[in-house]
């Protein structure tokens, strides 16, 4: 999905009025009246007045030159002069100070070419000699860029990258999971012998969710030194996240998270009372994050509504959630969550209709997100009117299994073809990279209340696991798990 230069823009606006001017005024126009232009959202004055500015003599030092140079790279980027914006970025960053503004304009652009080279030079670089901007970064650009690079192919420059983001990175986000990071970089190092390094960082994992990646990586859980206690694990990170929402009753996204826990601790109507309380202000000033974080708000109602069994207030909420799109775009992440409950809930019609919203294509989702629609497409057809309706999807799913094997087995479980879905199982648990999916999709839950149907695929996990080539695939992998909470409560 393409990465608008734009994000991030809005904690330019800061810079307006955050310093006095020196008592005498060098000609030409000093940055105050650029900033006062830009204030007023007035680019095409603010533009050439932080130019002339930056380029006059005597130079601008300090914060007057790292506000000037926000500037021009906020303009820039707002009137789609991209090269240009990337080259005064590169300037911005070669001065002291320099904002984690202008570093992260850097690195979008870098990441939007796909110039990886450069990206990773831009990352390293934060990481010797300017931490604060690295440490600036959105936890979901972080582990973007990885994604981006996972894709590409480019295992060695992965490696580089999570070395950063793994051991030095520490976002500012206070609700920001980083054990996903280095859970991912201690992969790495398993995979290239450094044994002890790797031992180092699973050892210091203590969250719940990574926790729960461990007890399905086989390799990397028996580097553990301490057992597995998922259940004491989500009881600690709710009162650790109720602590850390006490300090910060500004994040929206501290409301969610802790209404995270409680669902997984069986809570429903205790997180869907947290989620209703802050209803007022969401989508108004009072947030820190709002803009940001209201579709996730939308989306923990949905899930709160679909672990209660109450698939119309389900329906609405996801509803909502779409209605705000996404980047600037159009909302693909929960379009497809909707579709796939409502195949869970018998709705197939309704599922295509709202599959009919979706656009696929290089520019409009990831390649994941592309393998779910199809799943969704392609089980929805198939129960609606059968196998022929689902036969492009079908075919799609065997062609890119690679992009998100559990979608592809998923699809072939719901259109009743057990064989090839357990084959891409079988490859799955047999392959590092796609191990701790298998595992997590085979694995044993508590029971969903009786009015939360369970998803076609999984009715058919009892069968799977009867087979001699899924056990034996499972027995190789480390067995599969048994957690004690709903499947959706992960």
């Amino acid at each position: 999905m393409k990465r608008s230069l734009m994000i991030g823009l809005a904690g330019v606006a800061t810079i307006v009025g955050t310093a006095a001017m020196a008592d005498l005024v060098p000609a030409p126009p000093p940055p105050l009246a650029a900033r006062h232009a830009f204030a007023q959202d007035d680019c095409k004055s603010a533009l050439p007045l932080a130019r002339q500015a930056r380029d006059a003599s005597p130079a601008l030092t300090g914060n007057d030159l790292m506000w000037t140079n926000d500037i021009i790279v906020a303009c820039e980027a707002r009137a789609g002069d991209e090269d240009r914006m990337y080259q005064d970025a590169l300037k911005a960053t070669a001065s002291d100070p320099s904002s984690p503004y202008v570093w992260r304009m850097r690195l979008f652009h870098e990441m939007d070419k796909a110039r990886f080279d450069k990206m990773l030079v831009t990352i390293e670089t934060m990481a010797r000699s300017r931490q604060a901007a690295l440490n600036a970064l959105p936890i979901r650009l972080a582990f973007e860029l990885h994604q981006r690079l996972d894709r590409a192919g480019d295992s060695a420059d992965d490696f580089r990258l999570l070395k950063v983001l793994g051991t030095i990175y520490t976002p500012n986000e206070p609700f920001a999971d980083v054990e996903g990071l280095r859970l991912l970089y201690a992969r790495k190092l398993y995979a290239r012998s450094e044994k002890a390094a790797a031992t180092d960082l699973v050892n210091a994992i203590h969250g719940f969710s990574g926790l729960e990646a461990l007890s399905v990586d086989p390799d990397l859980r028996a580097l553990r030194v301490s057992n597995l206690d998922l259940s004491a694990a989500a009881e600690r990170e709710y009162a650790d996240d109720q602590a850390l929402l006490a300090r910060n009753p500004e994040s929206l996204d501290g409301v969610i998270h802790v209404a995270d826990d409680l669902r997984r601790l069986g809570r429903y109507q205790d997180a869907l009372a947290l989620l209703e309380s802050v209803r007022a202000k969401v989508g108004k000033p009072g947030f820190s994050d709002g803009l940001e974080q209201q579709t996730w708000w939308w989306d923990s109602l949905a899930e709160t509504y679909l672990l209660l069994g109450d698939y119309p207030h389900m329906v609405e909420n996801y509803r909502a959630a779409i209605a705000l799109g996404e980047n600037g775009g159009a909302n693909i992440s929960q379009l497809l969550n909707l579709a796939v409950e409502q195949i869970r809930f018998g709705h197939y019609q309704e599922a295509l209709d709202t599959l009919a919203n979706a656009k696929s294509g290089p520019d409009s989702i990831s390649p994941y997100g592309e393998m779910v629609l199809h799943y969704a497409h392609g089980c929805a057809a198939t129960l609606a009117g059968g196998l022929n309706d689902a036969a492009a999807d079908l075919d799609y799913v065997a062609a890119h299994e690679k992009d998100g094997s559990l979608s592809a087995a998923g699809l072939f479980l719901c259109a009743g073809d057990i064989d090839r879905g357990a084959a891409i199982l079988v490859h799955a648990l047999h392959d590092a990279d796609h191990r701790a999916g298998a595992l997590e999709m085979l694995a044993t839950y508590r029971p969903d209340a009786t009015n939360v149907p369970p998803d076609p695929a999984a009715k058919r996990i009892p069968e799977l696991l009867a087979r001699p080539d899924i056990r034996a695939a499972v027995a190789k992998a480390g067995g599969v798990p048994n957690f004690p909470f709903r499947r959706d409560e992960l």
